[in-house]
């Protein structure tokens, strides 16, 4: 999880602050080579806040010292070991034994309580913006007056707009190895590993199930934040032609990369 490895690409996060960051803006603006006018937006954000992506391991190294020589939390870590959702082992069926959670089906697995190393709830969220563009003719009476009735219509486009978005609750539960990482998604879970303990809802029952491996998993690195304050989506696809364009945006990167450098943060004491 440090930078070791020369021909890796890292990328490097800010993780705590030692000042407020108006005051750091400056110092920071120097370290990166840019204006602190432009670095503003970008480390006024929840942390972790990411510096930079795409460094080499002398650059990450050195980039990480100035940081944490300045009293700031920060971690490092090659780009390739960020794994995403979609590689996470994805329940659909579980059960709660005494002394592990069971994951069933195709990717059944075992991972015990307290092998359990962060449970880190979060929202991902996936938005989709649709522009439609209708076209039809219209009655022109100026053009049937120019062309003596033999052009009578014109063409009118007319654009509509339109954005849906959907929420969902999901929990990264990290094991000690990387076989071990797991996604709970509250549409993707049967509760039925619930028993006595299911609720009405699906969204009664995923914060049960969170709550009972919380209690659990008593040496896990437990955090919030990454549901009190959503990272924001970035763009997933484009799709469409000219008449109908859809744009789609998702945060699950964004929520990975996160949770990653949580991780990190907290096994090298840097929150």
């Amino acid at each position: 999880m440090c930078p070791d490895h020369e021909n890796e690409i890292f990328v490097v996060a800010l993780t705590k602050w030692a000042n407020p960051p108006a005051e750091e803006l400056q110092a920071l603006a120097q370290m990166l080579g840019v204006a602190a006018y432009d670095l503003r937006l970008r480390v006024m954000g929840p942390l972790p806040v990411v510096l930079a992506r795409g460094l080499a391991g002398d650059a990450a190294r050195e980039l990480l010292a100035s940081l944490r020589g300045r009293g700031h939390g920060a971690v490092a870590c090659e780009l390739s070991s960020v794994m995403s959702s979609e590689s996470m082992i994805e329940p659909r069926d579980f059960r709660l034994d005494k002394s592990a959670f069971v994951v069933l089906g195709p990717q059944a697995c075992e991972l015990p309580y307290d092998e359990i190393v962060a449970l880190l709830p979060a929202t991902h969220t996936v938005s989709e913006s649709q522009s439609t563009t209708k076209t039809k003719k219209k009655f022109s009476i100026s053009r049937a007056a120019l062309s003596g009735g033999l052009v009578s219509s014109r063409k009118v486009s007319k654009e509509i707009r339109s954005h849906t978005e959907e929420r969902e609750q999901v929990l990264y539960v990290f094991g000690r190895s990387a076989s071990r990482r797991i996604i709970l998604r509250e549409t993707r879970l049967r509760y039925t590993g619930l028993g006595d303990l299911m609720c009405a809802t699906r969204g009664e029952n995923f914060t049960a199930l969170a709550t009972i491996l919380k209690a659990r998993a008593t040496g896990a690195f437990i955090d919030n934040r990454l549901v009190k304050n959503p990272r924001k989506g970035g763009l997933a696809g484009v799709s469409g032609g000219v008449t109908r364009m859809v744009a789609t945006r998702s945060n699950a990167t964004e929520n990975d990369l996160a949770a990653h450098l949580l991780v990190i943060a907290y096994i090298q004491n840097q929150i």
